[in-house]
């Protein structure tokens, strides 16, 4: 994602956050990125895009999300915050023992047990009791 949309999402959940002096759901953070920046171009930007968008920079730990990523925030400082996460640590609570390669899949860490498919073949197909 470029940096420019970013960076005016980010400012934009902040922005409004301020204002409303609570997190921000998706429909006043897009409210806030055409109006703040809208002159800038960004009259385009459909919701769908601030959606996607907002997730992605959730997943690269930018934003913090609540039990039902329904309101987001940049900081867990102030106000009432209990119960939002980052992604990495609501990952790491959901899955332990697994990790996220680089291209976001997840993978068995090093002291997760896990199966050799080759080895479970042969046992499932051996006629030995």
């Amino acid at each position: 994602m470029p940096g420019f949309i970013r960076n005016c999402l980010f400012s934009a959940v902040e922005i409004a956050e301020k204002k409303l002096a609570r997190p921000v759901t998706y429909i006043e953070i897009f409210a806030c990125v055409v109006n703040v920046y809208g002159h800038w171009g960004f009259k385009w930007i459909k919701f769908g895009y601030v959606v996607a968008f907002v997730q992605n920079m959730y997943r690269e730990d930018i934003f913090f999300a609540d039990k039902n990523f329904v309101y987001w925030t940049t900081s867990l400082k102030g106000g009432d915050k209990a119960g939002f996460e980052n992604f990495s640590d609501r990952f790491r609570k959901l899955f332990p023992g697994y990790v996220l390669d680089s291209t976001m899949h997840i993978r068995a860490g090093p002291k997760t047990k896990t199966l050799n498919l080759v080895e479970l073949m042969k046992l499932f197909n051996s006629s030995d009791e």
